[in-house]
């Protein structure tokens, strides 16, 4: 005996997030139409980079100096010229400059916003030229494959529902 059972009830994304960037700047690029399926790690937004580039270039001609003083200092220490206090300063700063360059590079990673996951992209928010900040919305990215149904039913019906039944969705 089939049994129906109308219901009106919401259609969800199991996914769905508001893109932001994480870094401030001009919008640079749009690589995508609203509306059109994307992939997981695709390129969506792309802030003008030049300033982040220059700061790469800074910090690496950082570290390239502080690498050559503490090359320097533990030279001089072996040859009993130098402290062990000047190569351990030597040292650190060579350390922090590694530090920094690892920064600079997350932030230049950061000037291109990409899907987090494989789904549509909505309406974007900005146009190319427009100034963001990390309180930017920029567009939302929904996965449509699958999607939650959720729907109550009175609970007369219960009985007859069970894991596994067909359920038409219209």
């Amino acid at each position: 005996i089939l049994r129906r059972v109308s219901a009106v009830g919401k259609l969800s994304a199991i996914q769905s997030v508001t893109l932001r960037p994480e870094e401030s700047g001009k919008i640079a690029k749009i690589s995508f139409k609203e509306g059109q399926k994307v992939e997981v790690g695709a390129p969506l937004y792309t802030i003008d980079d030049a300033i982040f580039k220059a700061k790469l270039k800074e910090a690496e001609a950082r570290l390239a100096d502080a690498t050559g003083k503490y090359n320097r200092a533990s030279q001089l220490l072996a040859k009993k010229f130098g402290s062990v206090a000047a190569r351990d300063q030597a040292f650190s700063e060579m350390e922090m400059s590694k530090a920094a360059l690892d920064e600079a590079r997350v932030h230049l990673d950061h000037t291109v916003i990409r899907a987090p996951f494989s789904g549509v992209v909505g309406l974007s928010s900005v146009s190319v030229g427009a100034a963001v900040s990390p309180s930017t919305d920029l567009a939302n990215i929904v996965d449509l494959d699958p999607i939650n149904v959720d729907f109550s039913i009175p609970e007369s019906n219960l009985p007859f529902v069970h894991e596994g039944d067909i359920v038409d969705v219209t």
